[in-house]
């Protein structure tokens, strides 16, 4: 099934989430933290590899630093407007733990919007089981086992410049 959800003036945004990595593997995610600060932690993870709440607390502050940093450049404020009424579509380009996405449906959520679309084209079984349980919708093409990493999906996996995410945004200006 095939949907077309942006309608012609429809806006596009950006929301801007940090993972938190694990003291020895940045890319091993322990948490994420949304653009108004609230953390998203994987506790047995936490627990699991001995992290501590100052770890925890010291990454949360440069991760807000770096989102806010961000939210400037690729918007010009880190102030959203309520979305009350309206229908959040979150977009990732591969979804592995989810802690970031999990850190913007939270945001999301806050925002007041009344249903909240998460699409991915791959996202791990385990947590596309936990994404349905805190969304009203997950679109993807691609969910199942092995799932190593999202890279593995892809022939060319490169990371998005901030140029081409603000071409992006200018482009698409609702």
């Amino acid at each position: 099934m095939c949907r077309k959800f942006k309608k012609k003036g429809e806006p596009l945004d950006v929301v801007v989430a940090r993972k938190i990595g694990a003291p020895f593997n940045e890319e091993l995610a322990i948490g994420a933290v949304s653009p108004d600060g609230n953390v998203i932690i994987n506790e047995e993870a936490v627990r699991v590899l001995k992290v501590s709440e100052s770890y925890v607390k010291a990454q949360k502050q440069i991760k807000i630093n770096k989102i806010k940093e961000r939210l400037m450049k690729y918007r010009g404020s880190d102030v959203y407007e309520n979305l009350e009424g309206r229908t959040a579509i979150i977009v990732d380009d591969g979804i592995a733990t989810g802690y970031t996405v999990k850190a913007a449906i939270d945001f999301i959520r806050g925002l007041n919007a009344e249903l909240v679309v998460v699409a991915s084209p791959v996202i791990a079984p385990d947590t596309l089981v936990e994404l349905e349980n805190l969304v009203d919708e997950v679109v993807y093409i691609y969910s199942q086992e092995p799932f190593y990493a999202v890279g593995q999906f892809y022939k060319s996996f490169p990371q998005v410049s901030d140029e081409e995410v603000i071409s992006i945004i200018k482009k698409n200006k609702g």
